[in-house]
């Protein structure tokens, strides 16, 4: 009888992996593209790009925490889409480097709109690296997330666009300060 459990249980582990599958779980787990707002106080790590690395010694403020995409509710006061709560991180610097078409890259670009989000909320530039990197850790903004390596569908479910690249996963792409009420 242990031969046959031993057997069987080999044979399952055997059958090849469902990479369809382990995909789908991916994908799955990802959060809800949209704008969601940052819940301070955001941890902070700066650092440097390390040496051997493209951009060495570039400057980077890292950021990681909550972040709250608020519920939407129709006329009637019903909810169409609940509240989502997320941790998520981000990278920011004021040094800026280029993707290879050209572009300034995501953290040059989340730079530029933390500057614009200080000057906003304080009618004033900031001075330092310093005074942004306090300002995204201790005040709410809004943060615009994306999926990315996923396929894009239609709203029957009919896959649009080119095949996804790269593993699933969330970004930052957009900073701004919150709108007044």
């Amino acid at each position: 009888m242990m031969d046959e459990e031993l057997s069987t249980l080999e044979d399952l582990f055997a059958q090849d992996v469902d990479l369809d599958a382990a995909r789908k779980t991916e994908e799955e787990m990802l959060s809800p593209a949209g704008t969601y707002e940052t819940v301070p106080p955001l941890a902070v790590t700066k650092g440097t790009v390390q040496d051997g690395k493209k951009n060495a010694g570039r400057r980077t403020i890292r950021f990681f925490g909550k972040l709250v995409k608020p519920k939407t509710v129709n006329a009637e006061g019903e909810v169409v889409t609940p509240e989502v709560v997320i941790n998520q991180g981000f990278v920011i610097s004021p040094d800026k480097a280029y993707k290879d078409d050209g572009k300034p890259d995501n953290p040059s670009k989340l730079w530029a709109n933390a500057v614009r989000a200080f000057t906003t909320a304080y009618s004033a530039p900031p001075r330092t690296p310093n005074d942004v990197a306090d300002y995204v850790a201790s005040y709410p903004l809004n943060a615009r997330l994306i999926q990315m390596g996923v396929q894009r569908v239609d709203k029957d479910g009919n896959p649009t666009g080119p095949e996804p690249t790269g593993e699933p996963g969330n970004m930052v792409v957009a900073l701004s300060a919150p709108r007044p009420e």
